[in-house]
């Protein structure tokens, strides 16, 4: 997203006088990540018959942390970003900038894929459901009309943003009203907290209530067009942290300083929180270990959450033709890359390969589908200017000689 001049009504800055190339990348790194969460799931050896329809014979413990992990942070740090430049938008444009921009960017590509990937998905599923090495029986009553429609498939998240951009338009204007030395008091306590090294031990206590009430023992997701409260609650938090940290950009360069202790940190965190799961797997439901590893699972979101802001702006806030390239691409490649994630495994599962082999053969088949199509049906064409907000020429990245 290219950052303009400011409205006159507002202050401009150094900052903003420049492409955010960090959080556009980690912005792309995030859907990427999908590609890679989705191509190991067939793979896992958690149950996975009401998310997914296809197990391979060979199924690996490996690729249950794999997708633990990826999930523990991808979308907290996705619905960040998202609310940065939400904020920025509104900021430096207004409301109505806001709503046309993300209708077009996100409304309009949610509802085009929806309807070309919704029939494709019904058809590849049902014919990895039948070649699945698992097979679940299918309740009749989940087979009607209105239960087969009600599903967003991967797409959930455009349809939570939509719903965040809503309440911000509606709840924006209200805060202003706020007395101005009210609203001043909160952004300073924002201020003195988020560059704390403990302050994402803080944040993770309002992440452990909205995680109390998950069904699951993880950030829950639903692909529901009537989402869950309980899960817009837990998104919403990241969602409007990334907003006021766009109110508060000067504490950006706070994040590079820790980034690889607050990495390591997570990671701890992210192994009590397995350590916990599988023990509750052997010993029953305990509630101290319900409580611990809720816990560990909301310090390891936000010392990653940290870790990746921190790491892409110490490394990645340059202009990286490559990198602009893949953050145009990624959009793309996560809307049309689910099919190709379900009917792979399926073809792949007779083979006399490890199941890593497999794995890679699945994730290096999607990417380059998904990337050359990009390339050559959509970057210079109507969709990649609903996409990217303008059409780009097909010239590589790698002889790019510099960022648009």
């Amino acid at each position: 997203m290219a950052v303009q001049q400011e409205l006159a009504s507002h202050q401009s800055s150094a900052i903003e006088l420049q492409r955010y190339h960090a959080f556009d990348g980690l912005r792309a790194t995030m859907m990427l990540l999908g590609l890679v969460l989705h191509s190991a799931m067939g793979y896992v050896t958690f149950p996975t018959h009401e998310t997914w329809p296809f197990k391979d014979p060979h199924p690996q413990a490996g690729f249950d942390l794999l997708v633990m992990f990826i999930h523990t942070f991808r979308m907290p740090v996705f619905f960040v970003i998202a609310g940065f430049f939400a904020a920025f938008l509104y900021v430096t444009r207004g409301a109505n900038a806001l709503f046309h921009n993300r209708t077009r960017r996100v409304a309009l590509p949610l509802v085009g894929a929806w309807c070309v990937l919704f029939p494709v998905v019904i058809v590849v599923s049902g014919f990895a459901y039948a070649r699945s090495s698992v097979q679940v029986p299918i309740d009749p009553q989940n087979l009607t009309i209105g239960r087969v429609l009600n599903h967003l498939l991967h797409l959930w998240f455009l349809y939570d943003l939509l719903i965040f951009y809503a309440v911000a338009l509606l709840i924006v204007p209200l805060v202003q009203r706020v007395p101005q030395e009210l609203r001043d008091r909160l952004l300073a306590t924002f201020s003195r907290i988020v560059p704390a090294m403990w302050a994402p031990v803080v944040l993770s206590l309002m992440t452990l209530l909205t995680l109390y009430p998950m069904r699951i023992w993880a950030l829950d997701t639903s692909d529901s067009f009537l989402p869950p409260l309980r899960i817009l609650a837990a998104y919403g938090v990241f969602f409007v942290f990334g907003w006021l940290l766009y109110s508060q950009r000067a504490l950006l360069s706070s994040f590079p300083r820790r980034a690889w202790g607050n990495f390591c940190v997570g990671g701890l965190f992210f192994a009590l929180y397995v350590v916990c799961i599988g023990q509750a797997i052997a010993l029953g439901p305990i509630l101290t270990l319900h409580v611990l590893a809720k816990s560990s699972l909301a310090l390891a979101t936000w010392f990653l959450i940290y870790a990746f802001l921190g790491l892409f702006l110490r490394y990645l806030e340059r202009p990286l033709p490559l990198a602009r390239y893949m953050a145009d691409a990624s959009y793309w490649m996560y809307l049309v890359h689910l099919p190709l994630t379900i009917v792979l495994p399926v073809l792949l599962r007779t083979l006399p390969f490890p199941t890593a082999v497999k794995y890679g053969l699945v994730l290096a088949i999607t990417t380059s589908v998904t990337i050359a199509t990009y390339h050559y049906w959509v970057r210079a064409t109507i969709i990649g200017e609903v996409l990217n907000g303008r059409r780009y020429p097909r010239s590589s990245p790698l002889l790019s000689r510099g960022v648009v």
